[in-house]
Parts: C-alpha cells; sequence; structure tokens
C-alpha cells in the first residue's frame, strides 16, 4: 500500500529477488502480467478442476450403487417397539394367577413360587431386566395386557384357535388335559355319561366350558356354573353346590395325590397346550423370550426346573407344534 501511494493506473517492473515481475495498476488492484505467476496460476485453476471432477465422479459412484443396493436388498425394519420398551423401563410385568398350584402360588411365607415363577425368574436375569409377577383376576387378563398393565400372562395359559385370533403366543411349552373331578364320596359318578344332567363347575377364563360342551356325552345334557379361582370350586364341591369340577390335572395331580376326598373320572375331557401371551403387535418382545427359552431348553434349565416341580419333563419347547 506504501508503494502504491500516488501510482496511476498502468504497466509498471518491479525487480524482486525472484527475478523481475510486470504489474498492471487499476485503481483498486494489482495484477501481475509475466509468464511464472500466470503458469502457477493456471496449474492451480487446472488441480481444483480435477478435484472438483474427481469428487462428482465419486458421487455419481455412490449414487449407483445406492440404487443398486435399493432394488437388490430389502431392508428390515423392528416391526414394533415392544422389546425397546422392556428394555427401557428394565422389567418384564408378567400376569398371574397366584393360585395355580406348582405353576404360581404362595406358599407358606406368602412368598410366590412356582414352575412358571422359576422360568421367568432365571429368564429374565438372563435378559438383564428384573421380573414383575402381578397377580391378576383372570377374567381381566386380556384387557390389562392391552392396557399395558401386563406385558405377558402365565399361570397356564391355553393355546386355543380362538385366542389365537387376540393374542401373540410364544412356541407351547407344557401339554396338559383337562379332567373332571368328583367327590369321592359321591360313588354314583364314576365315569361322564353319569354326570349327564348335573352340576359341573369350571374356572372363568379357562375354556373349562367350552371342553364340556364339545364332550359327545355331554353337550346339551350339562348345567355349567362358573367361578373365578380354582379355591372357589373346590368350595363349591366340598359343600355340595355342584356334582363336579373342571381341573387342569398338570397342576392338581400333587393335590389329588395328597387326599382320598376327591375322585378323578378317568375320562379326559379335552388336551390343550400351555403357552405365554402376549399383545397381538408385540411380535419382537415374543421373538427375544422365545430365542431365551430355546437356550434355556438347550443347556437343560428348563428341564430341570420341570424335574423339580413335576417330578419329570415335562417340558415340550423341543417339539414341533
Amino acid at each position: 500500500p506504501s508503494i502504491s501511494k500516488g501510482l496511476r493506473k498502468g504497466t509498471y517492473t518491479w525487480q524482486s529477488k525472484r527475478g523481475k515481475i510486470s504489474l498492471y495498476r487499476t485503481r483498486k488492484k494489482w495484477y501481475c502480467l509475466n509468464a511464472f505467476p500466470v503458469k502457477m496460476l493456471l496449474k492451480v485453476v487446472e488441480t481444483d478442476m480435477k478435484k472438483r471432477i474427481a469428487s462428482y465422479a465419486a458421487l455419481c459412484i455412490l449414487l449407483i450403487l445406492f440404487s443398486s443396493c435399493r432394488r437388490d436388498t430389502k431392508i428390515k425394519y423392528i416391526e414394533d417397539p415392544s422389546w425397546s420398551k422392556v428394555q427401557i423401563k428394565s422389567a418384564l410385568v408378567i400376569g398371574i394367577s397366584d393360585f395355580v398350584p406348582i405353576l404360581s402360588f404362595r406358599n407358606e411365607k406368602n412368598e410366590l413360587v412356582g414352575y412358571d415363577i422359576d422360568i421367568f425368574t432365571e429368564l429374565c436375569r438372563r435378559l438383564g431386566i428384573r421380573p414383575v409377577f402381578y397377580p391378576i383376576d383372570w377374567t381381566q387378563k386380556e384387557m390389562l395386557l392391552n392396557t399395558g398393565v401386563i406385558d405377558c400372562i402365565a399361570s397356564g395359559f391355553s393355546l386355543t384357535e380362538d385366542r389365537k385370533q387376540h393374542y401373540r403366543m410364544s412356541t407351547p411349552y407344557l401339554q396338559n388335559a383337562k379332567i373332571v373331578v368328583t367327590l369321592a364320596r359321591s360313588t354314583r359318578y364314576q365315569k361322564l355319561a353319569d354326570l349327564r344332567d348335573r352340576k359341573i363347575a369350571f374356572e372363568a377364563g379357562t375354556e373349562g366350558d367350552k371342553a364340556l360342551l364339545n364332550t359327545d356325552v355331554l353337550r346339551d345334557h350339562v348345567i355349567t356354573q362358573q367361578y373365578n379361582s380354582i379355591g372357589n370350586l373346590y368350595t363349591a364341591l366340598n359343600n355340595e353346590i355342584c356334582d363336579a369340577i373342571v381341573l387342569d390335572l398338570i397342576y392338581s395331580c400333587n393335590t389329588l395325590d395328597k387326599t382320598t376326598q376327591y375322585r378323578i373320572i378317568n375320562e379326559a375331557i379335552a388336551t390343550e397346550y400351555y403357552t405365554f401371551a402376549f399383545r397381538k403387535t408385540d411380535g419382537s418382545l415374543v421373538a427375544k423370550i422365545e430365542s431365551v427359552l430355546t437356550e434355556m431348553n438347550k443347556d437343560n434349565t428348563i428341564p430341570e426346573l420341570s424335574r423339580k416341580w413335576f417330578g419329570s419333563d415335562l417340558s415340550i419347547l423341543n417339539v414341533g407344534l
């Protein structure tokens, strides 16, 4: 700036240590006219253009690859956030009945124990979450599940075609039979035909009424009564309010073996499979639960739990159904 002061527009020559430089001055700027700076300028422009062309070429290649991937590859997304929600709260809320012998019941210390309790306790430990066992009114199970109060249902949930329409269910883990039980002193009841036109009670929400009505010898010839717990069934039978009750063999056998007060009619009215039930939309949660159940079955955890509670391995997780 100090040199430029007072100089008019025009061409000037400047002698520097690197040689002679020819400059042209306008009102505000100087321009270099000799060959060396101009060549350097052209080289810079040429290099910059090469970089730009290379960048554009790379961008085109990426666009082509991306388009190819979209045509040939199906990108899979998680279908629902059910497992993520359980992870976030770090707990799985399991709806149970706390009066189901062997599967889920209260011991003399009022602690929840049983086969299903042990399965979910170990399952949740492996998933790094805590199990929350939530005793429910069995008749309200679907409402509690769909409103998010509970995440799944255990305690001997029977797999039926009708329930498949309302729930997403895990692979069955136990097989059961529905039986009819009478008082031992009622000697006139020896077979199902003897109970025609008699009062037979069942627990609400257990499909016991459907099993009775689907039995040929009793169809249209049975009076059904409904109670909301197994305890109330035994009470009704003991007080002769009903003539017989419908029970699930798998968790009634221990109770019945310990007393001579009752007699089992030697004809099962239905066989069924037990499963764990979830909301219809909870695909990712069910997949996660099933993967751990499979792992527990392979490493002999579930067979060992079965032997602990039933005296033998009754688990059927390895059977294709």
